[in-house]
Parts: structure tokens; C-alpha cells; sequence
């Protein structure tokens, strides 16, 4: 098994601030099966239960992993297919 770290990204109106970008750590997902299919599985059961409402999701990000991105059936395309608002775009990683 595996774990993969699941953050969010939001805009957040402050007040006497405006608005500003976040990002929160909201936990692991545990991964069973690294096949795409259970990533994804794995990704949107971590994201339920942190009480997220998926049909607000707008994007997804990722380290720039191949497994992740792949356009044809990669867990990037899993998941747009049953949230198209979910545009994709790579995050870099810096270590």
C-alpha cells in the first residue's frame, strides 16, 4: 500500500484583507491499488471525507508524475471525465 498527500487550493476573502490564495494539507489518501483507477478511487474518497463538495472542484494538480498525468486513461483523465470543471495543470516539485 501507498499514501499520496492531498491539499487544496482556494481563494479565501479575509476580511480587512481581501482576497487571498491558500493552500491546506487536508491529509493522506491511502492507496490500495496503484492502477489508475484506484488512485483515483483513493484521491476522491480522501477528498469526501475531508467534506469537500466535488462538483466545486476546478482543478487538480500534481507533481508531474507520468501515472498521474496520462491523457487517455491516467488518473488526471479519470477524474475530468466525471468532473469536467476539474481543469489539470502540473505543480513543481521543490525539494
Amino acid at each position: 500500500m501507498a499514501q499520496l498527500s492531498l491539499c487544496i487550493r482556494y481563494v479565501d476573502n479575509v476580511e480587512n484583507e481581501g482576497y487571498k490564495v491558500r493552500e491546506d494539507f487536508i491529509g493522506f489518501a491511502l492507496v490500495k491499488d496503484k492502477a489508475d483507477p484506484g488512485i483515483k478511487a483513493a484521491i476522491i474518497k480522501g477528498l469526501q471525507q475531508a467534506h469537500l463538495d466535488l462538483g466545486n472542484l476546478r482543478g487538480q494538480g500534481y507533481d508531474g508524475a507520468s501515472a498521474m498525468k496520462g491523457h487517455l486513461g491516467g488518473c488526471v483523465a479519470l477524474i475530468s471525465k466525471d468532473y469536467p470543471s476539474a481543469s489539470t495543470f502540473i505543480v513543481p516539485v521543490i525539494h
